[in-house]
């Protein structure tokens, strides 16, 4: 239902003449960024700055999503004018940041997920770093991206 709520907010706040946006969401603790690029008539591939609620809608989905096998850090929204949607979530892997996020980001993403147990190597690796106490516990197996696609 979120996820929805995500594309509907990219879809009425794109530029005028989009004909495709793909929208880039990272997060960990209270740092998040969004960024994205947009299509335009003539094909150009163009950086827009999406508006503030798009962010606040990727943070209203990672909430409902959370617990150990559905933990993610970052979001992958490819929309197209159409209304075709298709959202992905990487489980595994590290966000590629635009502005790293500051060491106590790490901390409360270790209190929200209550356990380290449940957050991906790439995390537990950060916590160790910025601690320096361990965070280590076994890796969790699975895969590292799960899709959702949807037509509106």
């Amino acid at each position: 239902m979120y996820a929805r709520h995500v594309g509907q907010q990219v879809k009425q706040t794109a530029p005028i003449g989009w004909t495709y946006a793909q929208v880039h969401f990272r997060e960990i603790g209270d740092h998040a960024e969004t960024t994205a690029l947009v299509r335009d008539l003539t094909g150009r591939m163009l950086q827009w700055a999406p508006p503030r609620a798009a962010t606040e809608r990727f943070r209203e989905v990672r909430q409902s999503m959370t617990g150990p096998r559905t933990t993610w850090c970052s979001a992958q929204l490819d929309v197209e004018h159409t209304g075709r949607e298709n959202l992905q979530f990487n489980r595994t892997g590290e966000p590629h940041w635009t502005t790293p996020p500051p060491p106590e980001a790490y901390q409360e993403e270790l209190r929200r997920a209550g356990s380290a147990g449940v957050l991906p190597d790439w995390l537990r690796a950060r916590l160790d770093q910025h601690s320096g106490a361990s965070a280590s516990a076994p890796a969790r197996g699975g895969p590292g991206l799960v899709r959702r696609a949807g037509n509106n």
